[in-house]
């Protein structure tokens, strides 16, 4: 049976330096190696690394009316949050980050879970005194985070995925709020979008799948290179 989410591998560089700039020239990511892993442990996928200059072409074409709101964020990682879910919308497929190594075939995912058209993945889970203290961050406005957070570093869906669509509209409602901490780029286009749209609205479908900790680590191990924070 020939799953709904396309088999396709996505990885996104752009390069910019320690303060933010982009460089003069696009240069490649220094975990290169881990997406010529994916590749070798997925020949029969297709994979595209998006570059700067194909990303905002690519919003541009497609999705003109976020094209506003993509330019207009302050971080480039905000961008590279929104673009993921773009990119997933318009053409399916496996978002992972590129200091994601693969750990097993992906294959065995779709094995597990046929019907799934929505597939991601649990970050961490909070304890009730994390929980609690993310309500004093004020982009929050004293609403806790959900303990179950979710990750944006590595997601897998069908084209048109209405939950997409809704993580989307979601983000676009916190697209005025300004970046002040790091923790403000978490909750305006990263994983907390993501956390917050699913819990609301996953319960409406049949196809969403959240793996826990333990079975994503079957397939891939996040080595957090964080290069959006310098």
């Amino acid at each position: 049976m020939q799953h709904s989410i396309p088999r396709h591998l996505h990885h996104i560089w752009w390069s910019w330096d320690k303060g933010g700039i982009f460089f003069p020239t696009d240069t490649g990511p220094p975990t290169a190696g881990h997406a010529t892993a994916w590749q070798r442990l997925h020949p029969d996928y297709a994979y595209t690394l998006w570059r700067r200059a194909a990303s905002f072409d690519f919003v541009a074409a497609y999705y003109p009316q976020r094209h506003a709101q993509f330019t207009h964020y302050e971080w480039h990682i905000q961008r590279c949050d929104m673009f993921r879910l773009l990119v997933l919308h318009h053409m399916g497929g496996i978002y992972g980050d590129i200091d994601l190594v693969p750990a097993a075939h992906l294959d065995g995912l779709w094995q597990r879970h046929p019907n799934a058209g929505l597939i991601l993945a649990t970050e961490t889970e909070l304890t009730a005194e994390r929980v609690a203290a993310t309500a004093a961050y004020p982009v929050r406005q004293g609403i806790a985070e959900h303990p179950l957070r979710l990750a944006n570093y590595w997601l897998a869906a069908r084209p048109g995925h209405p939950l997409l669509q809704q993580m989307l509209d979601l983000m676009q409602s916190r697209a005025h709020l300004p970046v002040k901490t790091k923790y403000d780029i978490l909750y305006t286009t990263g994983p907390d979008v993501v956390t917050t749209a699913v819990h609301a609205h996953a319960q409406h479908y049949d196809d969403v799948v959240i793996l826990p900790m333990a079975e994503a680590d079957r397939y891939f191990v996040h080595e957090r290179a964080g290069s959006w924070r310098f």
